[in-house]
């Protein structure tokens, strides 16, 4: 962990405050946010949204691994608009892209605006030459 220097003359407690490693000063600042609430806070946009943080949080071993990634995403509501946002998740659960980076990508070509492509089914062929069957060990 990287510790904070301290370059003036200061107070005991604000050397000490100083000292503390910033993951951990983060951590403390942030120490409100719970993943529940962020699950709150998502459905507020709508169900979609609340889809895509909750996975992220399951996701990860600790939840707060997760906290920076669902706040990256709710703060590009701000940016884009949260219409453009939640269709933008809907198309990012359907792809199974549910990262922050995806959704952003989808939110700047534009794609939460056109239409999600239907899957074609693809019909195997089992018959080639190449493939040898249930017969052939036995």
């Amino acid at each position: 962990m990287r510790q904070c220097k301290v370059e003036a003359p200061v107070g005991r407690k604000q050397r000490d405050l100083l000292r503390i490693p910033d993951e951990v000063r983060w951590f403390n600042a942030n120490a409100q946010w719970t993943p529940q609430r962020l699950v709150r806070w998502a459905e507020k946009t709508g169900p979609a949204t609340a889809s895509v943080v909750q996975s992220i949080l399951e996701r990860r071993a600790h939840p707060q691994q997760g906290f920076r990634s669902c706040l990256g995403i709710m703060r590009l509501g701000k940016r884009f608009g949260e219409e453009r946002l939640e269709a933008a998740r809907r198309r990012a659960r359907t792809l199974g892209a549910c990262s922050h980076k995806s959704i952003e990508s989808i939110l700047r070509q534009g794609l939460d605006r056109k239409r999600v492509p239907e899957q074609q089914e693809l019909e195997l062929s089992i018959e080639h030459e190449n493939i040898r069957g249930s017969d052939y060990c036995h």
